[in-house]
Parts: structure tokens; sequence; C-alpha cells
């Protein structure tokens, strides 16, 4: 085996013994009740969003460089849909049914839990703002 091929194995196997410790944590906490893996999946959907937005940004960037005439609107036009839907998918969720049912059982801002997802939608969507900004700064690579 190749020594990247073992640093992978290494980060995956790190990375799903993580996961199932938060699990694990999660089905244990009794002051969230059942929104406490709600609540995690919203911040696995926080983590993508903010995902897409970055490399929606980078599409753009790449196509405001010029260097690939026919390819470059497109990758343009991607990018700023990607960056559109990321912010979209954010707004729906802490805006959206499952938030507004939780609010209404009770899991509010006192919620220690609740206060930090509500926190973490709030700095995502003022980070894909500032990926918006910049990968619309119109900066054009020279040749």
């Amino acid at each position: 085996m190749t020594q990247t091929f073992k640093s992978g194995v290494r980060v995956f196997t790190l990375t799903l013994a993580m996961f199932w410790a938060a699990c694990a944590a999660l089905a244990e906490d009794k002051d969230h009740g059942d929104h406490g893996m709600t609540m995690h999946h919203m911040h696995i959907m926080l983590n993508h969003a903010i995902e897409t937005a970055a490399k929606g940004s980078n599409l753009i960037m790449i196509g405001e460089m010029g260097m690939a005439k026919g390819i470059d609107e497109v990758s343009i036009a991607e990018g700023k849909a990607m960056i559109a839907n990321a912010r979209s998918v954010i707004e729906k969720m802490m805006k959206g049914k499952t938030m507004e049912h939780m609010h209404m059982e009770g899991v509010t801002g006192t919620n220690a839990m609740m206060h930090h997802t509500h926190e973490l939608g709030d700095a995502a969507l003022k980070y894909i703002d500032l990926l918006d900004g910049m990968s619309t700064a119109g900066h054009k690579h020279e040749h």
C-alpha cells in the first residue's frame, strides 16, 4: 500500500470514530429529548451548504479568469446557482416547519444546543455572503 492510501485509511477511520462518538453522545443527551439528533442533522446540512457555496464561489472565480471560452459562462452560472441554493437550504432549514415544531415543543434559544444551532446558521449565512462577494468581485486573470 502506498503512503497516501494508508493516510487516507487513517483519516477515514478517525472520521468514522468521531462520527460514532458524536452520535452516541447525542443519543445519551437527555436535555434535548428527541430533538438532539434533528439538530445534529441540521448541523450536517449547514456544513453541506457551506461546502456547496465554497465550490460555487470557486467556479465563479475560475470562470472569471476567462481561460476557457464557452465553459467560463457555464462555470459562472453554475457557481451562482450553487451559492443561491446553499443560502436557500439554510434559510429554509432555519425557518422551516421542523424548526417551528421544535420551538413549539419548548426547544428554544434557552436550550444550549438550539442556541448554538441558530448561531451556526447565522454564521453560515454570513460566510456565504462573504463568499458571494468575493466570487463576484469581477477580477479577471491577466495572461
